[in-house]
């Protein structure tokens, strides 16, 4: 029998506006992760919007040279950059989306090995392993800075009008590099094998600022700005989901 996926064990998630100040605020200087460490992030994502540029993940400086990690979206793409200066001294490994994704929930896992190299930066979407679009690395140096805030919908700079809007759930940190084995387990089960996470929001109360940290750094995040807490209604089958990932590989298989 095939095993299903866990959006079924979805109860709540927060829908994000995109508007100035609206952001999941998690702290600042939480992670500190080096060009040369490994690390994973996991969560449930459902995007509202692909193609102006707006920012997902941030573990950044609000200002030049925006040293540290970035999700951002633009383009019809996931844009994973790891900074020193921005638009100089980065990684940025790229990979698609495509309008069938939109307002569908997918299971976003990123994972990098350390190597500082493009290679060592992966991304899954469904447990599946995506070919990247494009890379670039010029990254030579540093990409920790003490000052770095870690948030989710924004940059550094929580005055800046490119937050994204999206809704998000089940948000995981981790300071290794996930297998492919562990990716499925996380999509398909909502289960961690292995170290736990440094930090996790799973977004289970339904109400409330406050997002309680499950991981071992025991981090609460808050809720800012025009949010909504939603309850998950998820398909009766995969088809949604199902959908997307085959639109991708068509795509792929035609070129």
């Amino acid at each position: 029998m095939a095993r299903r996926h866990s959006v079924k064990n979805i109860p709540y998630a927060i829908d994000l506006d995109g508007a100035v100040g609206t952001f999941v605020e998690a702290g600042t200087g939480i992670y500190q992760f080096e060009r040369t460490d490994p690390f994973s992030f996991s969560f449930w994502y459902k995007p509202r919007s692909i193609v102006s540029t707006q920012y997902l993940f941030s573990d950044t400086q609000g200002a030049s040279p925006v040293r540290g990690i970035l999700f951002r979206v633009q383009a019809s793409l996931i844009r994973v950059y790891l900074v020193n200066t921005f638009g100089s001294n980065e990684m940025t490994v790229n990979f698609n989306l495509t309008p069938e994704m939109l307002n569908k929930w997918m299971h976003v896992t990123i994972t990098y090995d350390g190597s500082v190299t493009a290679g060592g930066l992966k991304g899954y979407y469904n447990s599946v392993l995506e070919t990247p679009a494009s890379t670039v690395n010029t990254l030579t140096d540093t990409i920790v800075d003490a000052t770095n805030k870690v948030r989710w919908g924004a940059w550094g700079n929580a005055s800046g009008s490119v937050n994204h809007t999206c809704v998000l759930t089940k948000m995981r940190v981790f300071d290794y590099e996930l297998t492919q084995a562990q990716v499925d387990e996380l999509y398909y089960e909502d289960k961690v094998i292995g170290t736990a996470p440094l930090t996790e929001y799973l977004a289970t109360t339904g109400s409330g600022s406050n997002l309680v940290d499950t991981g071992s750094l025991s981090t609460d995040a808050t809720l800012n700005g025009g949010y909504t807490w939603v309850t998950n209604t998820p398909s009766k089958k995969r088809t949604a989901v199902t959908q997307a990932r085959t639109a991708v590989t068509q795509a792929r298989t035609s070129v």
